[in-house]
């Protein structure tokens, strides 16, 4: 499949899946008269915008590739947490909550990129 994986293939199909939903959840939103429409779909697109550039740059291993199918997979379920509340509060909180899920997982990502690259430094060296 070109070098491509299925485990980064599924990985997108699903931040696509979740992108969608999201987009489709902030558009109730808006039709339910929450604030801020486009700063919310902003918001709302931020962590997966961020998720589809950690799997196009810290793809190094498998493990990566596992963990990356995991976040997509959870930040797509959580985009169907959206529900009409009194007060319209999930249409901000939600993203909100897969912004800082994102970036627990970049972080790790970035963390053990950097791991690596130490010990492949130290092998090369040595």
């Amino acid at each position: 499949m070109n070098g491509v994986s299925k485990l980064k293939l599924a990985s997108w199909v699903l931040l696509v899946i979740g992108l969608v939903l999201t987009v489709n959840a902030q558009i109730q939103g808006t039709r339910s008269r929450a604030p801020d429409p486009a700063e919310r779909m902003i918001w709302a697109a931020l962590p997966f915008a961020i998720l589809a550039a950690a799997l196009r740059q810290l793809m190094r291993t498998r493990v990566h590739e596992v963990i990356a199918l995991i976040g997509a997979a959870l930040v797509a379920l959580t985009s169907t947490m959206y529900w009409n509340d009194e007060m319209r509060l999930t249409y901000s909180l939600t993203p909100v909550f897969q912004l800082i899920l994102v970036l627990v997982i970049v972080a790790g990502l970035v963390v053990d990129n950097v791991r690596l690259r130490r010990r492949e430094r130290r092998a090369s060296a040595g």
